[in-house]
């Protein structure tokens, strides 16, 4: 094998070493920002979540708070299925 040989396959391994390292960083570097994204993310969509419900619900509160008033007011009568 000549010198040119020897000199082609160790400037290939070092190039291979050196993207593998590279490769290596970057994989390492984007698994922990994504992982970071994931929990900025989850926690917001929790905030949201937690928010929906809590409005659902008081419109549901409050409808049924309106539903009892009509009721004791006499707006909405309860025995619509008994005829008289």
């Amino acid at each position: 094998m000549g010198v040119g040989s020897l000199t082609s396959a160790a400037f290939l391994l070092l190039w291979v070493i050196a993207a593998t390292v590279v490769a290596a960083v970057f994989t390492v570097r984007y698994v922990g920002i994504v992982e970071e994204d994931q929990a900025w993310y989850l926690q917001g969509s929790a905030r949201a979540a937690a928010a929906e419900a809590q409005a659902v619900l008081g419109a549901v509160l409050e409808a049924k708070q309106a539903l009892i008033a009509s009721i004791e007011y006499g707006l909405v009568r309860t025995d619509v299925g008994h005829r008289q």
